[in-house]
């Protein structure tokens, strides 16, 4: 990694901090602290060539039933709910799971829209942009044709059968899952776990660990108040 890019990470945890100390301390607060310094890493990783957050109305092309292979997958006719997953492993980030899902499933690219490490892979609690998200693309993740085409989804690295998502991961998810339903117009009852939705229902996803009623109902206090992306435009960064 280039001076530059350890300059912007400074940077980003100098505003993640300089965020918590400017709002008031508690759970809200300390999820968009998380996401800060998550969106920072993830921004830098990705090759960010356009918005993070696209506009809802985006141009939607044709979607099929499932991942469209080694071809360009095409675009969600928009997005109506977010799907949780765990990654089932005990380590990862992004750029692992996607070369998996490429060489193994003989997908386009990682089938997640976002990847949340757990510090054995990528930093606990930094959330990771999938190229899907950018182009805005359908997801390769739920088992499931409608899911797939509008359903957003989150992979926390872990197995959650056996172990627990950490507290940071927790807090970055909650925090990203209150802006997407801001942005989106997602019912926070929209927050779904993989085995809620895959077609058979033959998974575990997100794993017995994963506290998904509680997790929504954060994300539904949260929403509406996290003001995560318009905060952050009016921080500086110290050099």
């Amino acid at each position: 990694m280039g001076k530059g890019r350890h300059g912007l990470i400074a940077g980003m945890l100098r505003v993640a901090e300089r965020i918590r100390r400017r709002l008031i301390g508690g759970k809200a607060a300390r999820a968009v602290a998380a996401l800060a310094i998550g969106l920072g890493l993830a921004i830098i990783g990705s090759a960010l060539s356009g918005k993070l957050f696209a506009p809802s109305d985006a141009p939607a092309g044709t979607f099929g039933s499932h991942d469209s292979g080694g071809r360009q997958p095409a675009r969600s006719p928009g997005w109506k709910y977010i799907i949780v997953h765990h990654s089932a492993t005990k380590s990862g980030n992004a750029e692992i799971f996607g070369e998996h899902h490429r060489k193994v499933r003989g997908w386009n690219s990682l089938g997640y829209h976002f990847v949340i490490g757990n510090g054995k892979g990528s930093p606990d609690g930094a959330v990771e942009v999938g190229e899907r998200w950018l182009r805005q693309e359908v997801g390769a993740h739920a088992g499931s044709p409608e899911y797939n085409a509008r359903g957003i989804g989150i992979c926390l690295v872990g197995n959650f059968e056996e172990d627990y998502p950490t507290q940071a991961q927790l807090a970055a998810a909650t925090a990203l899952c209150a802006e997407l339903c801001d942005r989106y117009g997602i019912d926070s009852e929209r927050i779904l776990g993989h085995r809620d939705v895959k077609s058979g229902g033959d998974t575990l996803c997100p794993g017995r660990n994963f506290p998904i009623k509680e997790f929504v109902e954060k994300v539904s206090r949260l929403k509406g108040r996290s003001g995560f992306l318009s905060f952050l435009r009016t921080c500086s960064v110290a050099e």
